[in-house]
Order: C-alpha cells, then structure tokens, then sequence
C-alpha cells in the first residue's frame, strides 16, 4: 500500500499516542507534502516549550523527524500545487491542509512514491529508537 501522509498521522505514530495508525506493517511506500517535515518540527517544539518533555524523548523523536526524508517521498510545493491549494474545495480547509490535499489531488500516482525512494531506504517505520 501506499500512503499519502497528513502531518498529524505522522506525529501521532512519532510519539506513540494510542489513536496512531496502526497499518504501518501494510505501508510499502508513503508519500506526503514537503510541509511535513516543516509542520512536524514546529509542532515538536511547541510541545517542547508547552509540555515540558523529557529530553531522551525529545531527542529520539527530533531525530526521527529530521529523518523523514528517509522514509517518506516528499513532494515539492510546485506552483500547481500552490494555484490548486488557492482554489475551491468541497469543504472548509485551511491553508496547511488544503496544500496537503493539492498536493494529494496533484501526485501522478502509485509509481512515483517507490521511485522517488532511495533504493536504500529503511522499511517505512515512524516509531522512534527506544534506548
């Protein structure tokens, strides 16, 4: 399976909350806006300042973040992503969604995501190293 990856499923398999995704083991390739690595590393520091974590933990999930790229496709915010991310949609979106769901709308399919991986490139798994 391929998966088209919103930031918040990624951060919530990152820090093992209980209502993570759990068909990682059925994922062979996953795909997702160049945003997610932006939003992901925000949203970690924010929790940093607000939640006070633990710094063994803070640590392994920063390193799982910078390591996305590994792991995930990331797909460049193109002007047509931008100019569709602009437009109508059926539903109220805000501006990080809509650009993830442009980005969704506008991927060329299934092919692309196991070719944009390097050929050595770890299984899909977002769950941080355990010491």
């Amino acid at each position: 399976m391929i998966a088209d990856l919103d930031t918040t499923v990624v951060l919530r398999a990152v820090f093992g909350e209980p209502d993570a995704f759990a068909g990682w083991a059925g994922v062979d390739s996953a795909v997702s806006s160049q945003l997610l690595r932006n939003e992901a590393l925000r949203t970690l520091d924010r929790r940093r300042v607000s939640a006070a974590l633990p710094e063994d933990l803070l640590a392994r999930v920063h390193a799982t973040t910078h390591d996305l790229p590994s792991r995930v496709s990331l797909v460049p915010l193109t002007p047509a992503v931008l100019a569709r991310a602009a437009g109508p949609f059926p539903t109220t979106l805000g501006t990080l969604d809509a650009l993830h769901l442009a980005t969704a709308l506008l991927w060329p399919g299934a092919p692309a995501p196991a070719a944009c991986r390097p050929p050595s490139a770890p299984p899909i798994d977002l769950t941080p190293d355990t010491p």
